[in-house]
């Protein structure tokens, strides 16, 4: 499978999980904070889940103490960061925030041909049912809709694949899933450097599997087609009830 092929990279984090309907979209001629997005855009994805500090700033932009520090200042100003702990020496940290999420899963990819989009949705879905199938998986896939332009018929170039999953728990034994979930992180391979990623990493790798490889993929979670009730969409797999229901 995609994700532990690549486990035992520790600077692997670059986690796909799901955007925001209406995802931000950024191209190679926009810069943000004086770096081109793009360049951005993989600093977020790669500190995400950690808590950012000047010597990590330091590190990746290979920039002067000041610097650093003036840059973490301004992705701040900006909305991608948010101040975490204030330090003296330049050791105060921060995290990415909402806005920063978003920024990591913004869209850079060229539209594609509805051929391809068909193709790319059908292997999400063959993934879906592998994920599924796998008994050692803690979550499962329970519902799948698709929405955004793959609905409009009249176009010939799709943006993106826009799919919105929800997943549950493959258990309803809680003692069963503590397990299963201890063991998906044991077998991740992953140091995982806050509570948060540490906690939902059964969730997240469902998302990462579902992700990788499929660049002009958009995946989200269903909760934002309730949050957007007047987003259209259409159920590709799972109990339309079900998929009316507030998750909870």
């Amino acid at each position: 499978m995609c994700i532990e092929n690549r486990a035992n990279n520790e600077n692997l984090t670059e986690f796909w999980i799901c955007g925001k309907i209406g995802a931000m979209k950024i191209t190679s001629r926009q810069y943000i904070a004086g770096y081109p997005a793009l360049q951005i855009q993989k600093f977020i994805r790669r500190y995400r889940f950690k808590y950012i500090d000047r010597s990590e700033v330091r590190k990746y932009f290979n920039l002067s103490p000041r610097k650093a520090t003036a840059f973490l200042d301004e992705m701040a100003n900006l909305g991608y960061l948010t101040l975490f702990s204030s330090k003296p020496n330049g050791k105060s940290e921060f995290e990415v925030n909402t806005h920063g999420q978003a920024l990591a899963d913004a869209c850079t990819a060229k539209p594609i041909t509805r051929e391809e989009a068909d193709r790319i949705l059908d292997e999400f879905m063959n993934g879906v049912h592998e994920v599924n199938a796998d008994d050692e998986y803690a979550f499962k896939v329970t519902c799948v809709a698709v929405f955004g332009s793959m609905l409009t018929k009249d176009k010939d170039l799709i943006d993106e694949v826009e799919v919105a999953i929800q997943v549950a728990p493959a258990t309803s034994d809680f003692q069963k899933f503590k397990l299963l979930s201890w063991f998906r992180r044991h077998v991740s391979g992953r140091r995982f450097e806050t509570e948060h990623s540490w906690t939902y990493w059964p969730k997240i790798e469902i998302f990462l599997e579902l992700r990788c490889g499929l660049e002009n993929l958009s995946l989200h979670e269903f909760r934002e087609l309730h949050e957007r009730k007047d987003t259209p969409y259409r159920i590709l797999y799972g109990d339309p009830k079900e998929m009316r229901k507030e998750p909870k």
